[in-house]
């Protein structure tokens, strides 16, 4: 499901910078973004290795072969802190819709993974850069093999074992940037988490059925009530009251 927007609400076009291998595309290009405080919004940074990504809750993201698609994108936006988990949310979109096009049968999973059958093969960490913008880090699997994937600490895939086929990352970042990701960006821009929901959770499912949050040592246990204006996730306790998370991993109850 695409939206569809005139060109003048279209984001900035994006520029690409490739690195052989970089510690961490966030931090270079949050590095980057303090040493130029114009920075145009849309830079990108991708790497074809990376020695020290980060994950969401302090995980490792590493790359020690060109398997994976290694990119952060530096966005400027007036939008209040609270609404930027939705623009994460944004992109997975357009991540998932991207991997439709290519034939993976893939699904969101709040916040910001992207999934295919409970494996996962995308994931995306945001920070705050400056007073108005922020980076997002994505990852995504494309040629890792099955091999690879096993010395992964947590079930995942890639592009290359649902298809069968080897792709080239900068051709898959150039299909994101020019048909899937300025729709969605754009979307968020005018109507924020709103014009997301109903692809959210059509991407994402399971409402009403029984989840639990894992967050550090802690779980709390609850049935999926739906998600709040910014994306936030909703969750009926046994006791029926409604609380409100922002962050954690969602897993079986």
């Amino acid at each position: 499901m695409q939206n569809q927007f005139d060109l003048e609400t279209m984001p900035p076009h994006f520029h690409v910078q490739w690195f052989d291998q970089v510690d961490s595309t966030n931090s270079r290009l949050l590095e980057k973004v303090r040493l130029t405080p114009d920075l145009q919004s849309g830079t990108i940074l991708a790497a074809r290795v990376q020695t020290a990504g980060r994950g969401r809750l302090g995980r490792k993201w590493v790359s020690s072969s060109a398997g994976n698609l290694l990119f952060s994108l530096y966005y400027r936006t007036e939008a209040p802190l609270c609404r930027i988990p939705s623009l994460i949310m944004a992109v997975a979109i357009a991540i998932d819709d991207m991997l439709h096009d290519l034939h993976v049968h893939s699904n969101l999973k709040w916040p910001n993974d992207i999934q295919v059958n409970g494996r996962k093969i995308a994931g995306l960490l945001a920070e705050r850069a400056g007073d108005d913008g922020v980076v997002i880090g994505v990852g995504l699997n494309v040629n890792m093999t099955v091999d690879e994937m096993a010395q992964i600490d947590q079930p995942a895939t890639s592009l290359r074992i649902e298809t069968g086929v080897e792709s080239n990352n900068g051709e898959i970042l150039n299909i994101l940037i020019s048909k899937h990701l300025p729709p969605w960006i754009a979307c968020w821009d005018a109507n924020g988490f709103s014009g997301l929901r109903a692809r959210w959770i059509q991407g994402c499912g399971g409402l009403n059925t029984p989840i639990s949050i894992r967050d550090g040592t802690g779980r709390i246990q609850g049935t999926l009530e739906g998600y709040g204006e910014n994306g936030e996730l909703l969750l009926r306790l046994p006791g029926g009251v409604v609380q409100t998370v922002w962050a954690g991993n969602v897993v079986a109850p």
